[in-house]
């Protein structure tokens, strides 16, 4: 049984929905959670590397053919002075970095360093602080966002070393510098590490294992060998290693890195760490090596990696435990599922986990309890099919949650599944957002008054953008609207969405994003956030690192809103007040949104907070006319309605298809303004209050519904396909 699908060996990206990732009209086509892995090296698993090995070999030909100019090879330094190619070894790649100059320093034995050339395909940066002395080089690039650090000792005719994206979870990567006599780096470009086509050629053979270990013992100190020794790990279970012989493959893999730096050799074994955990193997062994790491840790090892080692470690516990209640019996199995009871609250969203309990349950007679996280599984989304694709390696099939969930509800119910859709939404709603400990508790007045606003940007076809919006959920259920304003946007990214307009289409574009999940706090995006249902609570817990320290600050600003229906128009009105001279570049924005809408859509969401169904006033805004920052105006909601009626009508139609199910109820309107300055983005207050009064919707008169119609078909009608952004 897989228990870690959601592990990589350095650190993960998931990748967002962008408006070229639509699907072609009136297809059906489920897409999946996008994950693509962010390692040290890539993908090589044998089926694809068998099914590319003869590619693979024609290309580093080619490759090699086209590097220009030649780096000198036979050139001899006994010491630093002269010129060097700094190069580091990433995906079984040699990607030049810098071209390097070291004199000797006059009555010293130090050495002055320059960086002369820093090649185009490496990030944007510049030269930080960087000194040699004797056998020994630090070179330092300041990137920006963080630095890259080369750590490097020489060794016969080259240094030996690691090169560091000082970032947390940054990777930490073979390098070396070679000795050349070029004066630029113009024209030379990344070609493949030595000895690569003879590692493809040994992963890719009947034998990968024993071919592996032949390529590692010919070729050990080169960096291609690190890859290869940790490939042997991974595959290690398949090979029916026990675990003294995988711990044998981990020293030596070791071994190997902390010949290129001390640094590297820690990473090693959080790399074997992770290749144990995603090949399913021995988590014991995991914890022994999570712990080894941890007492190696220095200051620069611990702000890299002290967040992704507790992320390893947390996993090798749980799968320890889940394995002892799975599989554990007596005593044993009691006090694992005692323990899987409290690691649940702090993994809610952990299939194995929720299947576990939900069957012991069953199994002790709390049916209650256990339809109750059957449920979960079944409404969480997409919880069903992972759990399904971690069961998939099972030797015996066993009914789905959905089967079980149903049997026992019909078992109770006198055979009638009557009422068991309402159980299951009732659950999501009740339980999604259980991971919220505790609410902020309301500012006195001598605290802050800045609220925040979080624009949203989401799409219901859109797998990548439920993590956010279940984090999003839980800022909601955590912080009152005097303190967190969220507004959601919907899109037609990747896929048609009855919840989008014209106004959250050209909010989208305003910002200029560039796909979903985008979420803005207080003009400012916030990065990191696209992923699947498990990592929810990580975009929830760092969201609320962003949002507590804005709401310590005090401003003068204050929006006063008056919002009330009345026979079928809505009266809207604000004033901002506070401010002695109103900047030019200050913009008054509002939006009319649903509070809660339930509507189960394509990657599981089943309950939508705060949905943008109009902005008033247009998204350009309301700018300053005589000082003053003002807006009122009365809307028709009849002619709300159908603006979205004609809008998802026209939209279904120039797509060929059929939205069908579209809720245009209204319930629970909220009216919101917000000031943002043009300038910079910033928004600097907002506030947000009910709609009064009873919701009516006239019927349109027909020669008005005419003239609105050809004015939104020249004016909005969406394109057939949208545009790339």
């Amino acid at each position: 049984m897989r228990l870690n699908t959601f592990l990589f060996f350095s650190f993960f990206l998931i990748s967002s929905c962008s408006q070229s990732s639509m699907p072609e009209a009136g297809s059906t086509e489920k897409s999946d959670s996008q994950t693509k892995e962010v390692a040290s090296e890539p993908d090589t698993s044998e089926s694809n590397t068998k099914e590319s090995s003869e590619k693979t070999a024609s290309k580093t030909s080619t490759e090699e053919s086209e590097k220009a100019p030649e780096v000198p090879a036979e050139i001899k330094r006994e010491t630093l002075e002269g010129r060097w190619v700094l190069s580091m070894y990433q995906r079984l790649i040699s990607l030049p970095v810098a071209l390097i100059e070291i004199k000797k320093a006059t009555d010293s034995d130090e050495f002055k360093v320059s960086v002369l050339d820093i090649h185009s395909s490496f990030p944007p940066s510049k030269p930080d602080a960087s000194w040699a002395k004797k056998s020994e080089v630090l070179i330092t690039f300041d990137a920006g966002d963080g630095k890259f650090i080369f750590s490097g000792k020489q060794l016969g005719n080259i240094v030996k070393g690691t090169g560091t994206f000082s970032l947390q979870n940054g990777s930490c990567l073979p390098a070396e510098m070679v000795p050349t006599e070029v004066e630029s780096l113009e024209g030379l470009k990344p070609v493949p590490a030595e000895y690569r086509e003879l590692y493809v050629s040994a992963v890719s053979s009947d034998n990968p294992f024993e071919s592996l270990q032949k390529f590692i013992d010919e070729h050990s100190d080169s960096a291609i060998a690190l890859h290869a020794s940790l490939k042997l790990i991974e595959i290690s279970k398949k090979n029916n290693l026990n675990d003294d012989e995988v711990e044998k493959l981990i020293r030596s893999y070791i071994a190997k890195s902390d010949k290129w730096g001390k640094l590297l050799g820690v990473m090693a074994r959080i790399n074997s760490i992770f290749a144990l955990l995603n090949s399913d193997n021995s988590p014991r062994l995991a914890l022994k090596f999570s712990k080894e790491a941890k007492s190696l840790f220095d200051d620069q090892s611990k702000f890299l990696w002290e967040e992704l080692l507790n992320r390893a470690t947390k996993q090798a516990t749980h799968s320890i435990v889940l394995d002892d209640a799975v599989n554990g019996k007596g005593d044993v199995r009691e006090k694992a599922i005692i323990q899987l009871k409290d690691l649940q609250k702090d993994d809610p969203f952990n299939p194995l986990i929720l299947s576990t309990l939900a069957s012991f349950d069953q199994e002790n007679g709390n049916i209650d309890q256990a339809m109750e996280t059957y449920a979960k599984i079944v409404s969480f989304p997409n919880l069903e099919r992972m759990l399904q694709q971690m069961q998939s390696d099972s030797s015996t099939e066993s009914p789905s949650s959905m089967e079980t969930l149903t049997r026992l509800w019909k078992e109770k119910n006198n055979g009638s599944s009557d009422g068991l859709e309402e159980f299951i939404n009732k659950v999501y709603k009740d339980k999604i957002t259980d991971f919220v400990k505790e609410e902020f508790p309301p500012r006195k007045p001598e605290e802050g008054n800045r609220r925040v606003l979080m624009e949203f940007f989401t799409g219901g076809m859109c797998p990548p953008c439920v993590g956010a919006d279940i984090a999003l959920s839980g800022l909601i259920k955590k912080y009152a609207e005097t303190e967190l304003i969220q507004l959601t946007y919907h899109q037609h990214i990747p896929g048609p969405d009855t919840l989008a307009s014209s106004d959250t289409e050209a909010r989208f574009s305003q910002y200029g994003a560039r796909g979903t999940p985008t979420v803005i706090i207080n003009g400012k995006q916030v990065r990191g956030v696209a992923s699947g249902l498990p990592q929810a609570v990580e975009i929830y817990e760092s969201i609320q690192k962003l949002i507590n320290p804005v709401l310590k600050e005090k401003t003068d600003i204050k929006i006063e809103l008056k919002a009330t229906a009345n026979d079928g128009n809505l009266n809207l009105s604000v004033e901002v007040k506070g401010l002695k001279e109103i900047p030019e570049s200050y913009r008054l924005r509002m939006a009319l949104a649903e509070s809660e809408i339930d509507l189960a859509v394509r990657n599981g969401i089943r309950v939508h907070h705060m949905t943008v169904r109009e902005m008033p006033g247009g998204i350009e805004g309301i700018s300053p006319i005589d000082g003053k920052l003002k807006y009122s105006d009365t809307i028709s909601l009849g002619q709300l309605k159908n603006s979205l009626e004609n809008y998802l009508s026209n939209y279904a139609e120039g797509m060929g298809i059929s939205f069908g199910e579209v809720p245009l109820e209204f319930n629970h309107m909220k009216f919101i303004a917000f000031i943002q300055d043009e300038k910079t983005g910033e928004v600097l207050q907002a506030n947000s209050i009910p709609v009064e009064g009873k919701l009516i919707f006239k019927p349109v008169p027909k020669e008005e519904k005419k003239e609105v119609e050809e004015a939104e078909e020249k004016n909005d009608s969406p394109a057939s396909e949208p545009e790339d952004k």
